[in-house]
């Protein structure tokens, strides 16, 4: 029994070795194209560090500046100059949406490029705008931007994409905002005939969102479908 465990082992030993000297002549004979790929790896990486650090974060640092004076006519609903500057200091989203692009507060200006062309009634600009914005990351203004090209889909007649953006926002599942878009797919579902479905989502508002707005309202609209389909 020990000559068959020792046997065992040596048969292991031998077979690690092997496998050992195969990787060493391995090795040797690709040593230099190993080397041109690791020295090709150390290259990329400098070359992201040093974007990121001397181009990428500097641009990003003028964007914000820019970011804050936009932000504060766009809490003043002055969505005009918000959009396309003040001819002052402030450029304006759309164009630090495209200067800045690659950055945080280039991306987040698609957002506010894309709300405040709706507001401004450019319902296809609003789209490509929204289109544009990364929500990776993002909570409500995830969900707003779905909602925002649902609206603009819907203000264009378009209301197959409508309903498809109003889903993309409520299936979020965000406490303070799926509700509304929950309510707008049923008003869209309501006008496209279809009653039932409007009612199953005025139902969902009153599961998942009790204490929303809009789930104090949701018997009325449910009463109102039902009476449609009579």
């Amino acid at each position: 029994m020990a000559d068959k465990q020792d046997n065992a082992k040596k048969d292991v030993a031998a077979e690690i070795e092997t496998a050992v000297s195969r990787l060493e002549m391995w090795l040797e004979k690709y040593q230099k194209q190993i080397w041109i790929a690791l020295a090709g790896i150390v290259v990329i990486a400098a070359v992201v560090f040093l974007v990121n650090r001397y181009y990428i974060q500097p641009r990003d640092v003028e964007a914000q500046d820019q970011m804050q004076m936009g932000q504060q006519l766009f809490a003043a609903d002055n969505f005009q100059a918000a959009l396309d500057g003040d001819s002052l200091d402030f450029i304006g989203f759309a164009a630090i949406a495209d200067e800045y692009s690659g950055t945080a507060s280039g991306n987040l200006a698609n957002y506010y490029a894309a709300v405040c062309c709706f507001h401004l009634g450019k319902y296809q600009e609003a789209i490509d705008f929204a289109n544009d914005f990364d929500d990776e990351g993002s909570i409500n203004p995830s969900v707003i931007i779905m909602g925002v090209i649902g609206d603009s889909y819907c203000e264009l007649g378009d209301l197959d994409n409508a309903l498809k953006y109003y889903k993309k926002a409520y299936e979020k599942d965000n406490i303070a905002l799926s509700s509304i878009y929950l309510r707008k797919a049923g008003n869209v579902l309501e006008t496209q005939g279809k009653a039932d479905e409007a009612i199953q989502l005025y139902k969902a508002i009153k599961s998942k969102y009790p204490q929303s707005p809009e789930s104090q309202e949701a018997d009325k609209w449910i009463e109102r479908a039902a009476v449609s389909k009579k």
